[in-house]
């Protein structure tokens, strides 16, 4: 870049999703209007090795490979028999499980298929919630009214509330740890533990839960046990567990500057070891919590299509990606050189749209250097240039048009651009 010009690409970058899915820095979302998503309510991700991004949608299955193929699967042209897919699991197989509302447990690997449901299994349900392979080879599988059916060795076992003596009636999400131990995330009663053919239970009565209702259940890099609860107080959603000290964490509206977390959908850790918290409010659609600081991505500051959001996941080439009411959003951010943190992931800018002036906020470790506004024809609009460090510069946009502009933001240590919508 060089005068008042900025880089063609750059702006076709958030218009043409060919770009966006090539890795150029940037958001984009598809939708069933700019693609062949199925539907717009998305409830389940995950990333194969080759990079295609499984979705699991209130329409069926859907897959977007790197190079923009599509491929769909629905009760029309596959073996489903429910178009409603609740979660997605991949085993180290390459084995893809897909839990239905009520079509039970599909297999998917290399165009073969597997399905258990209460015809073929003793199931009393086929509403499923999660899956789960152990690392021993047992399958396991959450359901939601009949608690968890084990398939060890050929033979199904049934962890009812009854056999146990705990509710685990309707389960959210399975995880195991390094230990072995099965962690179960269930709706009315809170966070499971199996280990050693025991159960303990995490509730309100020995924990600092004020909920028992835990959505999901993560495994850190660390060994700390990650919970996200739903249906709790604004700032009280978000819980570690120590294992070595057995003390939990509560992660409030202290630690995230004064808002706080209250609907925690999903958690996954990237390859930097952080944090990403999908969350299912109006506020605040995904945290990203790099150990130090939690940072909000908001559907009005960021190119997040919405607020809620039911899942996140990391592909391989450093772009995130979240399922959300409104399409599947995809971020991939410009990174500092030290990969310390993503550039827009800690850059707020807004309101999107925007009226009479445009707000930019950053961190005090990462204060803004350069502010350049371009029109898609390339003509640079409006700048700003940093006399001293500043972590908050107001641009002022009475005198432009409306339409769509192209902002580009330069930090002490980053580089982002950043499609923003003038009215």
């Amino acid at each position: 870049m060089n005068g008042g010009k900025i880089a063609f690409a750059i702006v076709l970058t958030f218009w043409n999703g060919s770009l966006a899915a090539q890795g150029f820095p940037g958001w984009y979302t598809f939708d069933t209007l700019t693609s062949p998503l199925p539907s717009n309510l998305i409830t389940s991700l995950d990333v194969a090795p080759n990079r295609t991004v499984w979705m699991g949608t209130s329409s069926g299955l859907a897959s977007l490979s790197e190079q923009l193929n599509w491929n769909l699967w629905d009760t029309a042209n596959s073996p489903l028999t429910d178009n409603w897919i609740k979660t997605l699991h991949r085993e180290a197989s390459g084995t893809l499980w897909i839990g239905t509302l009520s079509g039970g447990l599909f297999g998917f690997n290399n165009g073969a298929w597997t399905h258990y449901h209460s015809g073929n299994a003793p199931w009393l349900t086929n509403n499923v919630g999660a899956v789960l392979r152990r690392a021993n080879g047992d399958l396991w599988v959450g359901t939601h009214g009949q608690g968890v059916y084990v398939l060890a060795n050929s033979a199904w076992q049934h962890l009812s509330p009854a056999s146990i003596g705990l509710d685990l009636s309707y389960v959210n999400a399975l995880a195991e740890d390094d230990s072995g131990c099965v962690w179960v995330a269930t709706h009315n009663a809170g966070l499971l533990k199996f280990c050693s053919g025991g159960w303990t239970a995490y509730n309100t009565l020995n924990t600092n839960f004020n909920s028992l209702h835990v959505q999901t259940v993560a495994m850190g890099p660390d060994g700390r046990i990650w919970v996200g609860l739903s249906g709790s107080r604004p700032d009280s959603a978000l819980h570690c567990l120590d294992r070595t000290t057995g003390t939990w964490t509560l992660f409030g509206a202290t630690h995230t500057g004064g808002q706080g977390i209250s609907q925690v959908w999903d958690l996954h850790f990237d390859q930097f070891q952080r944090l990403w918290i999908a969350t299912n409010e109006i506020t605040c659609g995904a945290w990203l919590y790099n150990d130090t600081v939690f940072t909000c991505l908001s559907a009005g500051y960021s190119g997040l299509a919405q607020n809620r959001v039911f899942a996140v996941r990391e592909r391989q080439d450093t772009s995130y990606w979240f399922a959300t009411l409104s399409g599947l959003s995809y971020f991939k951010p410009a990174f500092a050189t030290s990969l310390e943190t993503a550039d827009t992931a800690v850059i707020h800018v807004g309101p999107i749209p925007c009226d009479m002036e445009l707000v930019v906020a950053s961190e005090s470790s990462n204060p803004l250097r350069s502010l350049r506004i371009f029109h898609p024809s390339g003509n640079c609009v409006r700048q700003w240039q940093a006399m001293q460090s500043a972590q908050k510069v107001v641009l002022p946009l009475s005198d432009l048009k409306a339409g769509w502009y192209i902002l580009e933001i330069k930090t002490s240590r980053s580089f982002a651009v950043r499609r923003i919508l003038k009215v």
